[in-house]
């Protein structure tokens, strides 16, 4: 296998080469006065299985558009077998159509299908609805396994799903740890606009489980509600940090002593007490299972 990265994130590409003792190649794209983008890869991909690793991230359409030339491309150079690598898919936030609008996901999958790919490797998706809409094989990893074992040391936890969408992610960390789950409810329209479904979190250690952190009110408005409900200290881990403006103002003021995310998108400044855990092995060991060459 080969690895072809683009610029989303070649750390990461880096770390999983090394891993799987695979030659790494880093795409050459060029940025034209009109903002069109060139592709280049300086490898020889014929007859080879090949995996390109590009999180979507921001900038999110030139990093979307690159993976698919470099896609497109792989195939044009007769690779055998290709594999697209995305840790952090897109739009997977819009994956059911509303009145008068789309759903992105189910568009950015089949462009990213209609380039010839035989298969999708991606992290912790926002649903597993998402991860229904491919039609080609994709392995959608669960990213829980690691972050549990900084938390095994703490006494008194409980997981926290900060929505009912994140139950199932909070589950599989409690069942890691042996811990309950506490379910909070978050509705914008509503004052406040977080409350406690179910659970108890009096006098115990939360973690709040989550797969994004974006603008960080979520993460900032469930570390007040346990507060309010007697938690004792409150911790948080989530896969992917998208980190809008104002993300890391809100986190630094939430009172969350530790916060564990993954390198899913290359870190850029990060706010006090955050925790990077890389996830290049659990994707190397993806790319690894039923693959050769």
């Amino acid at each position: 296998m080969i690895i072809i990265s683009g610029h989303s994130n070649i750390a990461l590409a880096q770390q999983i080469a090394g891993l799987i003792s695979a030659p790494l190649v880093i795409a050459e794209c060029q940025k034209f006065a009109a903002d069109e983008m060139r592709i280049h890869i300086n490898a020889e991909l014929k007859g080879r299985n090949v995996a390109i690793v590009q999180s979507i991230s921001r900038p999110t359409h030139d990093h979307l558009l690159e993976l698919l030339l470099l896609l497109d491309t792989a195939a044009k150079m007769q690779a055998q077998t290709i594999t697209a690598v995305i840790p952090y898919l897109c739009y997977a936030r819009q994956d059911r159509p509303t009145h008068n609008e789309p759903a992105a996901a189910h568009l950015i999958i089949k462009l990213i299908e209609a380039t010839g790919v035989n298969k999708v490797v991606t992290l912790e998706l926002h649903s597993q609805r998402v991860a229904s809409l491919f039609s080609v094989p994709a392995v959608n990893i669960d990213s829980t396994t690691l972050f549990a074992p900084y938390f095994t040391d703490i006494n008194d936890i409980t997981v926290i799903a900060p929505d009912f969408g994140g139950i199932a992610r909070a589950k599989r960390l409690a069942n890691a740890l042996q811990a309950p789950v506490t379910l909070l409810d978050k509705d914008r329209h509503r004052t406040p606009p977080m409350e406690m479904v179910f659970g108890n979190t009096h006098g115990r250690h939360c973690i709040i489980c989550d797969d994004i952190i974006d603008t960080g009110f979520t993460m900032q408005q469930a570390a007040q509600v346990l507060r309010n409900n007697g938690a004792t200290a409150v911790s948080a881990c989530a896969t992917h940090t998208v980190l809008s403006p104002g993300c890391a103002m809100r986190m630094q003021n939430s009172g969350i002593e530790g916060v564990y995310v993954t390198n899913s998108i290359a870190p850029i400044k990060l706010y006090n007490n955050v925790h990077i855990v890389s996830a290049a092995g659990l994707i190397a060991r993806a790319l690894q299972t039923n693959t050769t060459g």
